[in-house]
């Protein structure tokens, strides 16, 4: 019981000194335009093409685990890999539309007999594999 009331006693104590008069807080009231280096965007954005080549420099929390999209979920592999893989199709969420990415058309076969799906992918004139192969 003893043990209890000092356990009480000590608790008490430091939730009491542990804390800090308000008046030492100083509310900061930010405006966008006093922080250096921002600047306000009219819209719509209008981007402009960059240089070509260059370095891309960034950090990670942690190294991927695998350069495959489809086997992690890891934010550091997706982030890899968006970057240096692309895909045959996107699909917009707003509009519900199919759209290219690396081929600039596709068409979908079914054959009634059998069952099976055929899909022809025309890739894009400017497209490369790995080894530099058109």
């Amino acid at each position: 019981m003893k043990l209890a009331k000092c356990i009480f006693i000590l608790w008490v104590l430091v939730a009491l000194f542990s804390c800090d008069e308000l008046e030492d807080y100083v509310e900061q009231d930010y405006n966008i335009k006093e922080i250096e280096g921002t600047q306000r965007l009219e819209l719509p954005v209008q981007w402009e093409k960059g240089t070509e080549g260059g370095t891309w420099n960034s950090s990670f929390s942690r190294e991927p685990t695998s350069y495959n999209p489809f086997a992690t979920l890891d934010d550091s592999n997706h982030v890899v890999t968006d970057n240096i893989l692309d895909y045959l199709f996107d699909y917009d969420p707003i509009t519900g539309e199919w759209s290219g990415r690396l081929i600039e058309s596709w068409e979908v076969k079914v054959l009634e007999e059998t069952g099976e799906m055929e899909m022809i992918c025309k890739l894009r004139d400017n497209i490369y594999w790995s080894d530099g192969v058109q």
